[in-house]
C-alpha cells in the first residue's frame, strides 16, 4: 500500500490547514487525467474515503487511495524533498525513498 514519510504528512498537514479543509479531513489519492502527459496522480482533501478506497492512517495523517491507482501505488512512498529550495512532495514508485 502507498505510503506516507513523516516529512510528507508534514508537508500534507500544512497544505490541508492552508486549503481550508477541516482538521479532520483526509488526503484523497486517484487517476487524473491530463491532455499533456496522459494520467495523472491527483490529490485532494476530502472528508472521507470514497467507495472502494483503501484506507489508512499514516504518520497522523488520514489516507485514501483510489481503487484505480491503488495497485500501481502499492509499493509507492510519497516523500518531501528540497526542490528549488522549496519542500515538494515527490513520489517514488519505487518504495526505496522514505524514512
Amino acid at each position: 500500500m502507498l505510503r506516507i514519510t513523516s516529512q510528507a504528512a508534514t508537508l500534507l498537514s500544512q497544505a490541508r490547514a492552508e486549503s481550508g479543509a477541516p482538521d479532520g479531513a483526509g488526503v484523497r489519492f486517484f487517476a487524473h487525467a491530463s491532455s499533456e502527459t496522459g494520467t495523472e496522480i491527483g490529490l485532494d482533501f476530502v472528508p472521507g474515503p470514497a467507495e472502494g478506497d483503501q484506507v489508512s492512517e499514516q504518520e497522523g495523517v488520514s489516507v485514501f487511495v483510489a481503487p484505480e491507482v491503488a495497485e500501481p501505488l502499492k509499493e509507492a512512498v510519497i516523500d518531501a524533498k528540497p526542490v528549488n529550495g522549496a519542500p515538494q512532495l515527490v513520489l517514488d514508485p519505487t518504495g526505496q525513498s522514505g524514512s
